[in-house]
């Protein structure tokens, strides 16, 4: 399992027309006036859940990606970021550097996954 921590950061705005083919189908983008209301009835799960989330607030949206997204972005953070190991007394993790600050312009062509899911969790749609 991978967890990311991002922060927003304004370049990252994309334009509304993008199609953001990294996240599950019709995250989105409902197609029908009852998808809407299911849009409506998961957006008022999604804020309950983080609301009552312990020890910190947090919400997890399943399936937030396709699989094969999922495997591209896990296959280029381990290939492309360095991480350095953090160790506590409660836990050890591998900590990668600060995604809101990677190089666009290299990461079109070394990590394309992770630059697309970025842009996606970034957007003003999401």
């Amino acid at each position: 399992r991978i967890s990311l921590s991002l922060r927003h950061p304004q370049t990252m705005a994309s334009s509304k027309s993008h199609q953001y083919t990294c996240l599950s189908p019709g995250l989105l983008s409902p197609s029908s006036s009852s998808s809407l209301k299911s849009a409506s009835d998961d957006v008022s799960r999604y804020a309950s859940s983080y609301a009552l989330a312990q020890p910190y607030k947090h919400v997890q949206i399943l399936p937030l990606m396709t699989p094969q997204a999922a495997s591209g972005v896990r296959d280029e953070i381990i290939s492309n970021l360095d991480a350095s190991l953090r160790e506590t007394d409660l836990f050890k993790v591998y900590q990668t550097p600060d995604l809101a600050n990677l190089d666009k312009d290299a990461a079109s062509s070394a990590a394309p996954h992770l630059l697309a899911l970025l842009e996606a969790i970034y957007s003003e749609e999401f």
